[in-house]
């Protein structure tokens, strides 16, 4: 099914916050991996830069589309987002009880 709202291509967005969605899990997860070595601080910013920009992309493209639409992306892509952006908070909740 293809999705459009006036000037916006929604499945080419779409496919877009999908590859920063991937890249922001797999950052979290090289984070994950290197947890208590010199290396953690670092990889947690860069997820944490990861899932900024995923979370930026995804409320700019709902900013620019009619409620209808709107709710369409949420419905398609919505939970993922908020599934990565809860990991890592849980990620950095854990921080603070090391």
């Amino acid at each position: 099914m293809r999705y459009s709202s006036s000037s916006v291509d929604i499945d080419k967005e779409i496919e877009a916050i999908t590859d920063l969605a991937t890249t922001a899990k797999d950052e979290m997860d090289f984070a994950e991996e290197s947890r208590n070595s010199v290396y953690y601080n670092d990889d947690k910013q860069t997820a944490h830069e990861a899932v900024d920009e995923m979370t930026n992309s995804y409320n700019s493209l709902l900013d620019r589309l009619s409620e209808s639409d709107r709710k369409a992306v949420e419905t398609r892509i919505g939970m993922k987002i908020k599934e990565i952006q809860s990991a890592y908070e849980i990620m950095t909740l854990n921080d603070l009880e090391d």
